[in-house]
Parts: structure tokens; C-alpha cells; sequence
């Protein structure tokens, strides 16, 4: 179809009030005297009387204003009408035309859904789990000029991208593994898991400072009764070994140590700490074997 030219004959209106000054000087004076008007009780009906009559002249001229418009606009109103009436004759075959092209549009989107299926499940190496076509799905695969080697590109850097991090999240070995694939799987956020993994590890590696400190502080309070038990029990055992010593000395050993001994004598000083009755024992058996010695107490002779 030819460019449309369409011709419109057209004058410019011209509406004047040719009393208006006239008009207004009276309107003016008149309502500049009401103004001065002061109503009382006594005059409340005159007051409702004038408001009356002023909201009666505001609608004459309202209905004035109404009545011309309405004849200005009749030329105008006849030539919309044209127009609309032209537009409607064009809007038929508009709508049809756009029926059909939406259908042949819809068409090609379907088959463009297909095909992103068709890459979609040739590119996923098994990492539905991961990465469902509806997490990774981009609306702009379905614009005409996207190529099926583009969407195959894009398919593929995330299925990388994704085993990647996963093998990135299993070579930490830890006991948080499972958690932090479950958070990757819901946010595809290599970051993000991992954060979950550092913070259970430093999580366990402060219950297990915390546990070594109480076990390191058991094990100091158990080694030292330890030695106090084990101390009090040699005591014990070394004062029953000497008891026992002292009691098997007879009178023919004693001889034959005193008489026998060629060896030149010696002073020794030995601080001993024991009970009363335990000092008397050795003395006892330092006098069976015929040693010389000296007591002191509390530091004199």
C-alpha cells in the first residue's frame, strides 16, 4: 500500500466574549460588595439567599462555557470519528496478520525448547542432580539468532564449572563434605560451600584444643597422685625392707662384721627422717653391728 496523505480542510476557530471587560468590572464590583457583607443570626435566610443566587450565576456561565464548547468541538468530533472509523478498517487485518505471526513464533519457540533439551541432555554428563535444565535455563536461548553451538558453549562451562568445584569440595576430606555438596547443589556457590566446610573444621578443631586441655589436665592430676601414691608406698616399703633388715641381724653376723672388718674408718653424716620408734631401730642396729655414731638433734650434738 501506498504512503497515505490524508487531506483535512481546516480553519481555526475564534471564540471571543465581546462584552468580557464589561462583564468582569460588574462581576468584580459586585462581588467585592459581598465580600464587605457581614450576616448575622437574624439574617441567616438572606445569607442563604445570596449564596444561592451566586452559585446560580456560576452555573449560567458554566453552562455557557458547556453550550459553546459543544459547538466548537462538532467539526472536530465528525472528523475523529473519520479517523476511527479508518483505523478500525486497518486494525482488521492488523489482528490477523499478528495471529498468525504469533502462532509461527510460538511454533519456532517450542522447537527451540526442544533443541535446548536435545543439547541440554547431550552436554550434562550426569550432573542432572546438580544442574536441572530450570536452575541453568536462559530465556535468551530461545532468540532466533542463538545458535545451538552457543547454547551448547554455555551448557557446558556450567557442567565444568560444577564438577570443578566438586571435586574441589571432596579433595578437602572432611566430615562436613555432604553438607557443603548440598549447599553447592542448592546455590551452584563454590564460595559459599566451602565457607561451610571451614567453619565446621575450625569449629572441630576447637573442641578438639579444648578436649586435649581437659585431657592434658586429667592426666596431670592423675600422674600426680600417681607420685604421691607411689612415693608413700616406697617409703613404706623401704621402712618394712629396713625393719625387716634390723631383725635379721643376729648376734654371729654382728661378730663377724666387727672382727672381721679391716677397712680404715670413715665419717659419714646421713640425715634421716623418720618417727621416734623408727630413730630407735636404727640405733639399735647400728649398736648390734658396732659402729660408732653420734646423734644430733634439731641441728646440736
Amino acid at each position: 500500500m501506498d504512503e497515505m496523505v490524508v487531506s483535512v480542510e481546516q480553519t481555526n476557530g475564534i471564540l471571543n466574549i465581546s462584552n468580557f471587560d464589561d462583564i468582569k468590572e460588574n462581576v468584580q464590583a459586585s462581588m467585592n460588595l459581598y465580600k464587605t457583607m457581614v450576616f448575622t443570626e437574624d439574617t441567616l435566610i438572606e445569607a442563604k439567599s445570596t449564596v444561592a443566587t451566586l452559585r446560580k450565576l456560576s452555573k449560567c456561565l458554566d453552562d455557557k462555557r458547556k453550550e459553546v464548547k459543544k459547538k466548537y468541538m462538532q467539526p472536530y468530533d465528525a472528523f475523529e470519528d473519520k479517523i476511527k472509523e479508518l483505523q478500525q478498517i486497518i486494525a482488521e487485518p492488523i489482528e490477523l496478520i499478528a495471529k498468525q505471526t504469533k502462532e509461527y513464533e510460538d511454533k519456532r519457540i517450542e522447537q527451540k525448547k526442544e533443541e535446548i533439551h536435545q543439547i541440554y541432555d547431550s552436554c550434562i554428563e550426569g550432573m542432572q542432580e546438580y544442574l536441572p535444565l530450570s536452575k541453568i535455563y536462559d530465556k535468551t536461548w530461545e532468540n532466533k539468532g542463538t545458535s545451538a553451538k552457543k547454547i551448547k558453549e554455555a551448557i557446558e562451562t556450567y557442567v565444568n564449572n560444577a564438577q570443578m568445584s566438586i571435586e574441589t569440595i571432596k579433595n578437602m576430606h572432611s566430615d562436613a563434605e555432604q553438607k557443603a555438596l548440598d549447599t553447592f547443589k542448592k546455590t551452584l556457590d563454590l564460595a559459599m560451600s566451602i565457607n561451610v566446610i571451614t567453619k565446621y573444621e575450625a569449629e572441630k578443631a576447637e573442641i578438639l584444643r579444648k578436649e586435649q586441655e581437659r585431657k592434658a589436665e586429667e592426666d596431670k592430676r592423675i600422674q600426680e597422685k600417681v607420685s604421691k601414691d607411689d612415693i608413700k608406698q616406697n617409703v613404706k616399703s623401704a621402712d618394712e625392707a629396713f625393719v625387716e633388715a634390723c631383725n635379721s641381724v643376729d648376734d654371729d653376723m654382728v661378730a663377724a662384721f666387727v672382727t672381721g672388718s679391716n677397712e680404715q674408718q670413715k665419717e659419714f653424716i646421713l640425715k634421716i627422717y623418720c618417727s621416734e620408734t623408727e630413730k630407735d631401730m636404727i640405733c639399735e642396729y647400728i649398736d648390734n653391728i658396732g659402729v660408732m655414731y653420734q646423734e644430733v638433734c634439731n641441728g646440736r650434738e
